[in-house]
């Protein structure tokens, strides 16, 4: 129960903590930041962009990088996911430096995807893969990587 308890109050904090960020309008560097590094990688896999901003033009449509787009919220969970636990300082730290950076590349892969998608899918198949689709399957990188985690720091713990 306190494992349970220690989430949600950690997963609280740290989503509060990125709303704030977003209302604050301090999260542009990172929506830019992702845009291009989004469109770099749609370049180099076939779907010819062009970033302005935090707008990725493609060729049958544009997509704009918001907040939901760069990952924060996913890493807010695996983090409280992480921190929750009770392993010691240092498998927690070594979890979220492992954690974290693939995440990233997880949700650039995710974009990657999208992109992809919007260049072969209707409107409607389209919005569904990116709105429902896509959601479900990061939910479950993040299982997935907390559960890698969990089985390493409990080998490493005996």
């Amino acid at each position: 129960m306190k494992v349970a308890i220690a989430f949600v109050v950690l997963y609280a904090i740290f989503q509060s903590l990125v709303w704030m960020l977003i209302y604050r309008n301090a999260i542009g560097p990172l929506l830019t930041t992702t845009a291009y590094v989004a469109g770099a990688l749609f370049n180099v896999t076939g779907v010819p962009a062009k970033v302005i901003g935090n707008e990725i033009l493609l060729a049958t449509r544009t997509l704009r990088i918001d907040p939901d787009c760069t990952g924060l919220s996913l890493m807010a969970l695996y983090a409280a996911l992480v921190l929750a636990y009770p392993f010691t300082m240092r498998r927690r730290v070594i979890g979220l430096a492992a954690g974290l950076p693939a995440l990233l590349v997880a949700n650039m892969v995710r974009l990657d995807f999208v992109a992809q998608a919007s260049q072969r899918l209707d409107e409607r198949a389209f919005l569904f893969v990116h709105d429902y689709l896509f959601q479900i399957v990061m939910v479950g990188v993040v299982i997935g990587l907390w559960a890698v985690y969990l089985v390493s720091a409990r080998r490493h713990a005996t």
